[in-house]
């Protein structure tokens, strides 16, 4: 099955007309919020096969180091089926060559949408909500500051 400009919005459709595509960014993301996943070319994304990446990569730290505990099947690298959401497609500005990221949903070999991938807690805990008539309410709590570097500790930071 080839992936045909249909699967994307009426912008993407439009913005698509004028360029060629080179790489695609697979994209999930781990228990931390890290980006995690796979590029390809757009030809062999295109195409519409079955796209893998294994399990391990829940079994990292932050920094990509793997953890030191026991868990069952850790070592035996089954696989997960990503499934692209097009609707999430964007093209990263930041790259020379005209890039796409596209956030996927993530399944097990069996088919059931896997239970350690966070948007799939996200998809369960939203149905919850919505069984018992409820909406979520998100109120992230940004900080930061603003001062002048100050690389010497003995004076004050303003």
């Amino acid at each position: 099955m080839t992936i045909t400009a249909k699967k994307f919005s009426r912008a993407f459709q439009d913005w698509l007309k004028k360029r060629k595509i080179e790489e695609v960014e697979c994209i999930i993301s781990d228990l931390s919020g890290v980006s995690r996943g796979k590029a390809m070319p757009w030809l062999k994304f295109q195409r519409g096969g079955k796209i893998f990446l294994p399990e391990s990569i829940f079994y990292q730290t932050v920094s990509g180091d793997y953890v030191d505990m026991d868990i069952k099947g850790q070592w035996t690298e089954a696989d997960m089926l990503l499934v692209p959401d097009y609707k999430t497609a964007v093209c990263c500005p930041w790259t020379d060559d005209v890039t796409l990221q596209v956030i996927h949903d993530v399944y097990t070999s069996r088919g059931t949408p896997h239970e350690l991938v966070p948007r799939n807690i996200l998809k369960k805990v939203l149905t919850l909500y919505q069984k018992k008539g409820w909406k979520p309410v998100i109120a992230p709590e940004m900080e930061f500051y603003l001062i002048n570097p100050n690389t010497d500790p003995t004076k004050k930071i303003e």
